[in-house]
């Protein structure tokens, strides 16, 4: 039941003729992440609120792209960072 209340609610947030419900929704989820330091409020609200703007904006939308792009290379190098460290204590393992 959840879930066919938030798909209904995204289909109609992403209708082009919602712009009038997606700028402020937009705006009030950047405007709470940043409050993220708050309980309930989170800094995941400034890219989904972002990630709504793009749809209007072109501003919004590079600055979205730029953030994915850093969210992925930092996903990479955590990844890579962690193999790295699981490699090290295998080798100190068969070592003692």
């Amino acid at each position: 039941m959840r879930n066919a209340w938030f798909a209904s609610f995204l289909a109609r947030i992403r209708d082009p003729r919602s712009r009038w419900l997606r700028i402020p929704v937009g705006l009030a989820l950047i405007s709470g992440g940043l409050f993220g330091f708050l309980p309930v409020l989170g800094f995941w609200m400034a890219p989904l609120g972002l990630s709504l703007l793009a749809i209007d904006f072109h501003w919004a939308e590079r600055l979205s792209r730029r953030q994915k792009g850093f969210a992925r290379r930092l996903r990479l190098r955590v990844g890579k960072m962690r193999r790295s460290l699981s490699a090290r204590n295998a080798n100190r393992d068969r070592k003692t």
